[in-house]
């Protein structure tokens, strides 16, 4: 082979064995340098690689003579190769009116009525959808592998493992660490994590808490555990994602068990153990340092919340009926707060300031699965509605959300000719000025399952604004934004250019609706999963800059999605390959809408 070299130019085509000690020296120390090369960390590699693996390692020059010159050669046609980035599509495997009024409205409070039109934008406010690369062109790999290097994996990264959603759902830690269930996790790179949160068995604990310390706490059992009741194993893991000692801990508290992360690290597990339903207080270090008793045998978990200073309350149904619980309340180490607590609740949540509002919901006569009534009250230690609580609201209404000044919002659909509306309220259970506002007639609030009624909560943000997703029953509709006083934000509502996405697969179908991106501005973006395509819509009313991101294939589809810390976005998309199988790819987005690579 000629390189076509000058007259009188050093002659490169000379054998290895052919050049003096000086050219061999020269000679060898390029091909380490060549062979050291690291492929950029943007470069797509084989969906069959493990996700494990390390970074690319150096290799040491070779002896001379016919084995170097073999070195020598491979670099020459690999190296190339191998820099060039050349793809092709891999063999994939298989993975998985007026408005609706509390019954008990104070004085003075203007109610809106459906006659009380909200501006709409006169332009459809989506621009014309970004072109980008098919998901092939991105990720599909080099059908050649390069026999000295170990693969390093980055975005998107290609599954060749079903997801195991019976452990529960995709994870992303403070950190920004991706947790997958039953695969290993991912940094915010795209990296595998294959050390963290393995166990004993080779196989991944699912994350249930992240504590204040950044203790990582997880657990062997799913969703369908069915063992028996002594084999809880509980798994500590230090923010390195390595086993910290003293742990695990076995617990017996029975199958589906809950955890909630507790001040100073702790973790607070609650289960049936046999005799009773029992709550257990973790260290970081694996002791426990409380444990009560919060129910008898044989009843039912309905949630729990803990404030800031370890006072937990937790809502508990003795006959196992997730409608019919009552509220306990406990101090850090297990005394009873709460006396004489009422029932007939349905779940608890907890604002930033640690207030603790409770849902109950009563179900039509005729009709087990027809919410007549929903009931919403602030809960004091007692275990008690506190001065003011509750409101009663006839038909369906969301759980809470809460503002940054503390205000409760609720989402209530309208029954028969009534409006749909939201509405604010302050702790004392008084609705604010300019609550409630009823949305436009034929709109309801969004519910995002495809078999209950009940309104998703409104989003807010950090600045206080009110996000509320309006729809009909086909998932089509706007998304509305107040400020603190009820009034529509100039720009808005953002008409929906297409139906929300059923979200998920080999599950229960679903849309998380809306998801608010905190910013440090004050401002933020709402994500929206739709119909072949994610949207970020910004606090003027107005597509940001770079979105929307359109699904490159008809059949591709959101299998699962979340926020990163950064306000990015982390999205499990199930595509088709050549072979007609599917496959699930992981991708990154930045916050502008680009595919990280």
């Amino acid at each position: 082979m000629k390189s076509g070299t000058p007259k009188n130019a050093p002659n490169r085509d000379r054998p290895y064995y052919g050049q003096s000690p000086a050219a061999l020296g020269r000679i060898e120390a390029h091909i380490e340098e060549i062979t050291g090369d690291e492929p950029p960390a943007s470069q797509p590699q084989t969906m069959r690689e493990e996700l494990g693996r390390k970074a690319l390692r150096h290799r040491p020059a070779l002896a001379a003579g016919i084995g170097a010159t073999a070195v020598l050669v491979a670099v020459v046609i690999l190296g190339p190769a191998l820099r060039s980035g050349t793809t092709a599509r891999p063999t994939a495997s298989s993975s998985a009116g007026a408005s609706a009024v509390p019954t008990s409205t104070p004085a003075g409070i203007a109610q809106a009525t459906e006659t009380s039109p909200l501006p709409s934008t006169s332009a459809d406010p989506t621009p014309s959808p970004t072109p980008w690369p098919t998901l092939a062109s991105i990720w599909t790999p080099a059908p050649t592998p390069v026999p000295t290097a170990t693969p390093v994996q980055a975005w998107p990264v290609a599954l060749d493992e079903s997801i195991d959603y019976s452990s529960g759902e995709m994870v992303v830690g403070p950190d920004g660490t991706i947790y997958i269930p039953g695969i290993a996790a991912l940094d915010s790179k795209g990296h595998s994590r294959g050390g963290w949160l393995l166990l004993p068995d080779g196989h991944y604990a699912t994350p249930v808490a992240f504590g204040t310390d950044g203790t990582i706490y997880a657990t062997d059992q799913t969703d369908d555990t069915s063992d028996s009741a002594d084999n809880t194993a509980v798994y500590a893991f230090g923010a390195n994602g390595k086993a910290l000692a003293g742990w695990p801990v076995s617990l017996d508290i029975g199958d589906g068990p809950t955890f909630e992360a507790g001040p100073s690290g702790s973790l607070y597990v609650f289960g049936d153990d046999g005799d009773s339903y029992t709550a257990i207080v973790l260290t970081p270090a694996g002791k426990a340092t409380a444990k009560w008793n919060v129910g008898s045998d044989g009843g039912g978990d309905c949630g729990q919340v803990i404030r800031p200073d370890g006072t937990v309350f937790y809502a508990y149904s003795s006959s196992g009926s997730m409608d019919d619980c009552e509220i306990d309340v406990f101090g850090p180490t297990g005394s009873r707060l709460s006396k004489s607590p009422i029932r007939d609740w349905n779940d608890l949540t907890m604002a930033p300031d640690g207030t603790v509002v409770a849902v109950g919901y009563d179900m039509e006569p005729y009709s087990s699965s027809v919410v007549a009534e929903t009931r919403v009250a602030v809960i004091g230690t007692d275990g008690q509605p506190a001065a003011g609580w509750p409101i009663v609201f006839q038909g369906a209404a969301s759980d809470p959300a809460f503002g940054p000044d503390g205000t409760v919002y609720v989402a209530i659909a309208g029954v028969g000719t009534t409006a749909s509306s939201v509405i604010g309220y302050d702790v004392s259970g008084v609705a604010k000025p300019g609550w409630p506002v009823s949305l436009p007639a034929g709109l309801g609030p969004f519910a995002g399952d495809d078999e209950s009624g009940t309104p998703l909560p409104p989003v807010v943000g950090d600045d206080g604004t009110v996000y509320l997703a309006a729809t009909k029953i086909d998932w089509t509709g706007s998304v509305l934004a107040f400020d603190p006083s009820g009034n529509v934000l100039p720009g808005w509502p953002y008409k929906l250019p297409q139906a929300f996405a059923a979200v998920g697969d080999g599950r229960d179908t679903w849309n998380p609706g809306p998801m608010f991106v905190r910013s440090t501005s004050g401002g933020g973006a709402i994500y929206l999963a739709l119909d072949g395509e994610a949207i970020a819509v910004g606090h003027d009313g107005k597509v940001v800059a770079g979105w929307p991101y359109v699904l490159t294939d008809d059949d591709d589809s959101w299998e699962d999605w979340a926020t990163m810390p950064d306000g990015g976005l982390i999205a499990i998309i199930q595509t088709p390959t050549d072979q007609g199988d599917t496959i699930d790819l992981v991708v990154r987005f930045t916050p502008g809408g680009k595919l990280v690579r």
